[in-house]
């Protein structure tokens, strides 16, 4: 599945949450996708309340706060995503930039790597791996995770046009021409000063 999905790289998530809950979740990530942070955080206290266990929410309201500096909270709510599911690499992404951001590179980094042992097509991971490695100083590291998470992009974005073409058909539509993202790429070394979260 496509990195963009609610259940990524987990579908074992959407088989065992209840229709009323993915309709919520993909509601908060519309929310935070669409700049309305409040919003989405309300919708994923409310899901991470209800339905203590579903890891996804837990993990994407660990970001949304540490974005917003809350960062003891953030810790909080990923240590218990880790505790339930340990091998969930959004969760384990967030947790290496809440280590990024105090300073610690090298523990961040094992935990970018640690991500990407789960799924090395993980672009996130991949992209935070080459921020950590620019901190650090290893600029031809840096250079080579960063080339491979914009391949890895790229790829992402291309499979996204070709399932909305596939969509498109089969409701009777014309398809469109793929987006600027996935004819362009952007590698400014300026892009890979920030950590990216899930």
């Amino acid at each position: 599945m496509p990195e963009q999905s609610p259940w990524w790289p987990h579908s074992r998530w959407e088989a065992a949450v209840p229709p009323p809950v993915l309709e919520a979740w993909r509601q908060a990530l519309s929310a935070a996708e669409d700049g309305r942070t409040d919003a989405a955080r309300q919708r994923l206290e409310a899901l991470a309340a209800e339905h203590p266990d579903f890891v996804p929410a837990l993990s994407k309201l660990a970001a949304l706060l540490a974005e917003k500096g809350e960062t003891g909270a953030a810790a909080g709510w990923l240590q218990r995503a880790l505790e339930l599911d340990p091998n969930y690499p959004p969760a384990i992404n967030n947790y290496g930039n809440l280590l990024l951001e105090q300073g610690r590179l090298d523990e961040a980094r094992e935990q970018y790597q640690r991500a990407l042992a789960v799924d090395p097509n993980y672009s996130t991971a991949r992209h935070n791996l080459a921020v950590a490695l620019r901190r650090s100083g290893d600029i031809g590291g840096f250079v080579r995770e960063f080339k491979r998470a914009q391949r890895l992009r790229v790829s992402e974005q291309e499979a996204r046009w070709r399932e909305e073409q596939r969509q498109a058909r089969q409701e009777g539509r014309r398809g469109c021409l793929p987006g600027a993202a996935v004819l362009l790429l952007v590698p400014l070394l300026a892009a890979a000063a920030a950590a990216r979260w899930f």
